[in-house]
């Protein structure tokens, strides 16, 4: 009975090795599906836009539009000679939930999703995009 309990308790140990690797190696292939997204997206955003008020996610959710609508509100601040400039948010996503849609162009943001090998501004045409 005690030889069966060690081999049993040093399979578990052994199975938590296991799932140790294994979320490793999970969490690193989202950050790098999060960088491939970013790289996929953003230089294509680039053509459409002169100025660079993206904000990129492989999902994006409410929290994120948020966080980046702060930053676009300290963006003059924090660069004083672009203060007469027009500033326009634009946010881009793989994966982009409805409520998040909603909430991005309430808030006066773009909406850039993929369209084959480039990206379309998903807003509809009589949309008027927030100057900051």
């Amino acid at each position: 009975m005690d030889q069966q309990l060690e081999k049993t308790s040093q399979e578990i140990a052994k199975l938590a090795i296991q799932v140790a690797q294994t979320n490793k190696q999970v969490g690193g292939l989202t950050s790098r599906w999060g960088d491939f997204v970013e790289n996929l997206i953003k230089p294509a955003a680039a053509r459409l836009f002169q100025e660079k008020g993206i904000e990129v996610k492989s999902h994006l959710e409410v929290r994120d539009v948020k966080r980046f609508l702060e930053t676009l509100e300290r963006f003059k601040k924090a660069f004083p000679k672009r203060k007469h400039d027009r500033l326009y948010g634009a946010v881009a996503g793989i994966k982009i939930d409805e409520r998040v849609n909603e909430y991005a162009i309430q808030e006066g943001l773009l909406l850039i999703q993929p369209a084959g090998d480039s990206v379309i501004i998903a807003n509809s045409p009589d949309f008027k995009p927030r100057v900051w």
